[in-house]
């Protein structure tokens, strides 16, 4: 019995461990993973929170400051030997309103920090999908390419055993036997090492969306897409203002207006101070004297009109501080029309790109199919006599290279796909083809 409850005990321990199946890691899955473990995003959305939670209390800013005081004080002759000394108890309680022009403004300053803090947690997001992206179609584009390496390796250890086989029945000469060996040989390196670099980039991308370098996973993705025929003057008028770089520049424009406005009410416009006060003492408070006949209050109330005059003096640090505002303004507003300007020919570069990338896209495939047919003739011929061992190495590695210049052609093309996206302020590729006139499948 014990020994059965042992290897139960081991069984589970090696199915817990050893067996354990790998997690599997599509598109989606790793956008997900990088956004709940990104170090950078977690930072922005603690930013974001604090923003958020200084405009719900920005109603604290209408707040009254109120103080208490309490005290004691003893008052004595210091030349009187004979006299005693008088204590006297005394506590109150002030209210002060200071009401400012600039009240306003704080509170939308408070806002708009907000805004921009949900602005920087966007593209803080927006990037890391980018990125992310980018490095799982490169895993897959290189996943494929080591499987291109393999079928090749694999194609070539084969002709070397047929042209092994051969020459043990006196069909093949030694020369060409050693050179079919030499030809496979020479594939494994490069297949080794396609494959280190995957294994290393695979690592990195672990990294990247927050998991272990050496977890098992198993990557689950394609290169499909459906070609789409952009027009980049409908894409401008539609989304660039969506863009985040160009959404920073206006909320900065109005960051910089608020301020000003703020610092001209705040030093420039009268101010008025509304108080009021109460105090309470007990004179002589260790005397005989009863209670009431010690005790004392007061209770005052304010009103004041403060109007700043210095400030409307040329060249005061009032004066000095808003013309300076004005200058950030204006370079702001400037910097906007550059922002907008490149952006702009960012999206035309791009769907130029990607009108010239389909065309090699549509060439690669036509390749891979002629060279695909000329393989094939090749073998055919060759197992038939017809044609020599070099002549089918050559055909085959020309459609191993049409094979690889499609797939590098295809990541090309979707890799321009996602930074169009990008450029566009946008998360999702369909919301790009479903604002294409005119869109074909591949």
């Amino acid at each position: 019995m014990k020994k059965l409850l042992s290897g139960l005990v081991l069984i589970s321990a090696i199915v817990g461990t050893g067996w354990a199946s790998p997690i599997v890691l599509t598109k989606e899955k790793c956008i997900e993973l990088a956004i709940e473990n990104n170090v950078d995003l977690q930072v922005a959305a603690i930013d974001l929170a604090a923003a958020e939670r200084e405009k719900g209390s920005s109603w604290n800013n209408f707040l009254p400051e109120i103080t208490a005081t309490a005290g004691m004080d003893g008052d004595t002759a210091l030349l009187d030997s004979d006299s005693d000394m008088d204590w006297a108890l005394k506590a109150g309680i002030g209210v002060e309103l200071p009401l400012t022009a600039g009240l306003a403004y704080t509170v939308k300053a408070l806002n708009l920090d907000y805004e921009n803090e949900q602005i920087n947690y966007e593209t803080d997001r927006l990037e890391l999908i980018n990125n992310v992206e980018n490095n799982f179609n490169s895993l897959i584009a290189t996943k494929a390419g080591i499987d291109i390496a393999k079928a090749n390796l694999d194609l070539a250890e084969r002709r070397y055993q047929q042209t092994l086989n051969l020459y043990n029945n006196g069909l093949e000469t030694e020369l060409s036997t050693l050179s079919a060996k030499v030809s496979a040989a020479k594939l494994k390196p490069t297949y080794l090492k396609a494959l280190e670099s995957y294994n290393s980039a695979l690592r990195s991308f672990l990294l990247l969306i927050g998991l272990e370098p050496d977890a098992e996973v198993e990557i689950e993705g394609s290169l499909d897409f459906s070609k789409s025929d952009f027009d980049s003057e409908a894409l401008i008028d539609k989304f660039l203002m969506n863009r985040m770089d160009i959404k920073s520049a206006l909320m900065n424009i109005e960051i910089l207006e608020n301020s000003r406005k703020k610092t001209a009410s705040n030093s420039l416009a009268p101010s008025l101070g509304l108080s009021t006060s109460w105090y309470a003492g007990v004179n002589d408070a260790f005397g005989d004297a009863s209670f009431s006949d010690k005790l004392s209050d007061s209770l005052s109330l304010g009103l004041s009109l403060s109007i700043p005059l210095d400030d409307y003096i040329p060249g005061s640090s009032t004066n000095n501080t808003i013309k300076g505002i004005d200058d950030q303004i204006e370079s702001a507003k400037m910097s906007l029309e550059d922002t907008i300007k490149d952006a702009k020919l960012e999206i035309i570069n791009i769907v130029e790109q990607l009108k010239t990338l389909a065309s090699t896209l549509e060439m690669s495939e036509l390749n891979v199919e002629l060279a695909k047919l000329t393989y094939d003739k090749s073998e055919e011929s060759y197992e038939q006599g017809g044609t020599e061992r070099l002549d089918v190495e050559d055909a085959q590695q020309d459609y191993i290279s049409a094979k690889q210049e499609c797939l590098e052609s295809q990541y090309d093309y979707l890799s321009e796909l996602i930074d169009l996206r990008y450029a566009l302020g946008l998360e999702s590729l369909d919301t790009i083809k479903n604002e294409t006139d005119r869109s074909v499948s591949q």
